[in-house]
């Protein structure tokens, strides 16, 4: 079992503009169009603001980015248990049968073209069938 959380905050700031030619009277040159105030931060990312809604979207679009595990280096499975978002969570689950590897040192799981996604050094001997399954949370926080 690999657990792993995702942590995501919000940030929101605000800047004033300010135009430093009135049409008729810009002397190119002398100022720039216009100049923007320092940002000032009005939302700090320790204020919870994100809807669990939009967490639950991202635990499900994960789920779907995952298209393959990478056992070792080499041995690339695509056959999953389950693969799927759950809640505000990602769910992949699989199964390893001795004839694929005798042990697991390193577990990647791949999106589209071999990107790694997650890596994982671990060690599981694989003398009978085992079940690998991956729990990845999505929840805001600092």
């Amino acid at each position: 079992l690999i657990m792993a959380d995702i942590v995501a905050n919000e940030t929101i700031v605000s800047a004033t503009q300010h135009y430093n030619y009135i049409l008729g009277q810009w002397q190119l040159g002398q100022e720039p169009f216009a100049t923007t105030d320092p940002e000032e931060v009005i939302k700090l990312p320790s204020v919870n603001s994100i809807n669990p809604n939009l967490l639950a979207d991202v635990a499900s679009f994960s789920a779907t980015d995952v298209v393959a595990v990478r056992l070792n280096g080499s041995v690339k499975l695509s056959n999953f248990t389950t693969k799927a978002g759950q809640g505000t969570t990602t769910i992949v689950e699989y199964e390893v049968k001795p004839a694929q590897a005798s042990e697991i040192t390193q577990i990647e799981l791949l999106g589209t073209g071999d990107r790694v996604l997650t890596a994982s050094a671990v060690y599981i001997p694989v003398t009978e069938a085992v079940i690998c399954k991956h729990t990845i949370n999505f929840k805001e926080g600092e």
